[in-house]
């Protein structure tokens, strides 16, 4: 009865890891940011950080306000961001870009507006789903962090007047 049951429970972790191991499918979009966005990542990482975001569609809204705390980091997915300091209009960003982060980063508060040009997608992340991903693979959010610390410098190289756009979402 024990070597059946101890067998069983082999049988029962292997296919828990062969099951583990196994890539989901993804849509052309999270294809996209796989490859242009998060490029040197791991397909497993990618998927520990998109997985635990969230779609979130605003239409001609604020995102972020000056001087005001959030608690979150988005990426850009479909759409146009504009982005002001102090009401006057600093650049446009596309998908591919990062939003909040350095008020994310910081812990303090937002250093401009930003707002959503007609209809846009986000994939967002608050601090708490950071947190858990990184209890649960450190590696993914360090690769996360490191790419908003590299959205965070390219704002500050590319001049503000240009128009800040990644290619287009295929």
């Amino acid at each position: 009865f024990w070597n059946v049951l101890t067998g069983s429970l082999h049988v029962a972790n292997l296919v828990r890891i062969a099951v583990g191991r196994r890539h989901r499918v993804v849509g052309p979009t999270e294809d996209w940011f796989r490859r242009n966005v998060f490029a040197d990542m791991d397909p497993r990482q990618f998927d520990a950080i998109w997985s635990r975001g969230r779609d979130i569609i605003n239409a001609n809204c604020e995102f972020t306000r000056q001087d005001v705390a959030h608690n979150r980091v988005a990426l850009i997915v479909s759409g146009v961001v504009e982005v002001y300091v102090d009401r006057h209009f600093v650049r446009r960003l596309g998908p591919g870009s990062f939003l909040g982060e350095m008020s994310f980063v910081s812990g303090g508060v937002a250093c401009a507006d930003t707002w959503a040009r007609g209809s846009v997608v986000l994939r967002e992340w608050d601090r708490d789903d950071l947190i858990t991903l990184s209890q649960a693979n450190v590696s993914a959010a360090r690769f996360l962090d490191q790419s908003i610390m590299r959205s965070l410098v390219w704002k500050m190289i590319v001049p503000a007047s240009s128009v800040a756009r990644r290619d287009s979402v295929a």
